[in-house]
């Protein structure tokens, strides 16, 4: 009886001893640590406002927490639980198991499904943007975080993945505008101020391509941050600002700027910029004759004749002039300038039918003749001793030649010249008159 005792002792030890030892070797559930591109995955609940009861959200801390710790396993199973209920966070939750297991559609359902249940909300928001990142969609990522964290308490990582799809959006953009064409990069500068707005830079680069499109308004509008920033008055904004006035015909405020900017600092690009404005503002000042000549796609001889007496100083203040011929064909526009050229000599009337023929169209040989006789008769130095060639278009072409004149109007083969090429090239001809001055 003893030894029956003892036996049925020792089973009962064993038994108790496998059980306990089988409890202690048994394997924990699977568990894998959090993917570093999933770290944004904020708490599901994070913004939502609606009322919840204790148990679910107890239970949903138990989901949150094995999700935490790498059992999606059981996440899943109490989160299924409470999507029963149609609570969205549950699915949201639930969407952090697809996301990290690598399931992107069935996340995307689910957050679907949080929607639908009334769950549009910061962490819809933000786990709807980590899909759209996981999608290439950068864009759309930024204007779902924006969204998300409005009015929000939302940790810190989320603020800084925000910042993040910021500087990397924005110097997508940036970048691609920097080789663009102007209309197209007025389209991607806008976008990407869209995303970073106080981006100096790109405010500059947007306003100086809208310039190059003679969108003044636009650019004088887009460059008022950069008035009331750090510093107004570097170049490149005083540049901008000169181009803006001269775009508006403001020549006065344009030349002081670009003034300034080449006392400041004499570079090329300053000069000639201002040169050319000078002669903008004395164009934008002249008689509205001038201004008829000078826009004339085939100039007359009147035109010349009122390009002349405007561009070349000897000729609008020749004194002793001789009486000039008689024309019966001079009352036309321009007829005071005509007179002085007839009476320079630049023309010559025929002797029979007294006509100057103001209307004749100038062709490249006739203005070629017409800028030596200037040469000759201002005493440019570098005409002296050319007077005597027989030929008077071979002349011509000696004395353009040694003055070093050139331009698209002197072509022999042209038969009209514009009031814009004729004004160019007798700029050159005034500044080598007035060389030996």
């Amino acid at each position: 009886m003893k030894s029956a005792t003892r036996f049925a002792l020792i089973l009962i030890l064993t038994l108790t001893w496998t059980v306990l030892t089988g409890c202690a070797t048994s394997a924990p559930p699977a568990t894998a640590p959090l993917l570093p591109e999933n770290r944004h995955l904020v708490d599901p609940r994070l913004g939502y406002k609606a009322a919840t009861s204790a148990v679910v959200g107890k239970h949903l801390d138990e989901a949150w927490q094995s999700f935490l710790s790498g059992d999606l396993t059981t996440a899943h199973q109490r989160f299924a639980t409470i999507e029963a209920q149609s609570y969205p966070p549950a699915f949201v939750g639930d969407a952090a198991v697809a996301i990290q297991e690598g399931d992107l559609d069935q996340a995307q359902r689910l957050l679907d499904k949080a929607r639908s249940a009334g769950g549009d909300y910061a962490a819809e928001q933000i786990y709807a943007a980590e899909l759209a990142l996981a999608r290439g969609d950068q864009r759309r990522a930024f204007d779902l975080y924006t969204e998300a964290l409005r009015g929000v308490d939302a940790p810190a990582i989320s603020r800084s993945r925000l910042a993040e799809i910021q500087k990397t959006l924005f110097e997508q953009l940036y970048t691609r505008a920097l080789s663009a064409p102007d209309e197209e990069a007025v389209g991607l500068l806008r976008q990407a101020l869209g995303i970073l707005p106080s981006s100096d830079p790109a405010r500059l680069l947007l306003a100086q391509h809208e310039v190059a499109l003679r969108r003044f308004d636009e650019a004088e509008q887009d460059i008022q941050p950069l008035l009331t920033g750090t510093d107004p008055e570097r170049p490149a904004v005083q540049e901008l600002l000169a181009e803006i006035d001269a775009g508006h015909g403001r020549f006065s405020e344009a030349i002081g700027r670009y003034d300034r900017l080449s006392r400041r600092d004499p570079v090329p690009r300053y000069v000639q910029r201002l040169n050319v404005l000078k002669a903008q503002w004395t164009a934008a000042n002249m008689p509205p004759v001038y201004q008829r000549a000078l826009e004339s796609q085939a100039i007359t001889r009147a035109d010349l004749a009122v390009l002349m007496y405007w561009q070349i100083a000897f000729v609008r203040f020749a004194k002793n002039m001789a009486t000039p011929p008689i024309a019966t064909d001079i009352d036309v526009p321009g007829r005071e300038e005509l007179i002085r050229a007839m009476a320079l000599g630049l023309y010559q009337v025929d002797p029979v039918m007294r006509r100057v023929d103001p209307a004749r169209t100038i062709s490249g040989q006739a203005l070629a003749r017409i800028s030596a006789r200037l040469l000759l008769l201002g005493g440019a130095s570098c005409s002296h001793g050319l007077q005597s060639d027989p030929g008077e278009q071979a002349r011509a072409q000696r004395v353009l030649d040694a003055c070093a004149i050139t331009s698209p109007a002197l072509d022999a083969a042209a038969l009209t010249v514009s009031g814009h090429d004729a004004r160019d090239l007798l700029d050159k001809v005034n500044a080598a008159s007035a060389e030996q001055r």
